[in-house]
């Protein structure tokens, strides 16, 4: 499973993950998840409103451990 994927997955899907971020529509995640990343600029803003909701998240979530083997 890819990161976005996971990170979604934390939030409940794409439309929960979205309202989480204060978007009406869940476009903008589910065009993260069609181009299978988050970019890097909202990271910080996804860290601290997953923290704001409960949800454990952090940098390390964002990459995938096993392409660094």
């Amino acid at each position: 499973m890819k990161p976005v994927d996971r990170i979604i997955q934390k939030f409940g899907g794409l439309s929960k993950m979205a309202k989480a971020l204060g978007h009406e529509y869940p476009t903008t995640v589910q065009g993260w998840r069609d181009r299978g990343t988050i970019p890097a600029k909202h990271i910080p803003t996804l860290i601290e409103v997953a923290a704001a909701h409960g949800i454990e998240l952090s940098y390390a979530d964002f990459f995938d451990a096993q392409a660094a083997e």
